[in-house]
């Protein structure tokens, strides 16, 4: 179960939880948008509700990525159309 890896969606985005990260792999709704605020507003600094570091936001070729600085924490984004 370590290796698996829990797919969520939430207001269009596409997001994974890595379960060694909580007890509990599924986001909250503190998470959630905290997410969605970062990938609607890419200059804001967004704070992750888990852990306290930063989320950042990244295009990855024709996909946006939204995650937390610190390894296997929250993860959001979208994929290319």
């Amino acid at each position: 179960m370590a290796n698996k890896k829990y797919v969520e969606s939430y207001g269009g985005i596409q997001t994974i939880v890595h379960p060694p990260c909580k007890k509990n792999p599924y986001k909250s709704e503190a998470e959630k948008k905290a997410l969605y605020e970062k990938l609607e507003n890419p200059e804001k600094t967004v704070i992750c509700p888990r852990c306290g570091n930063e989320i950042i936001y990244e295009v990855r070729g024709n996909s946006v990525a939204v995650e937390c600085t610190r390894p296997n924490c929250i993860y959001g984004g979208l994929r290319g159309l």
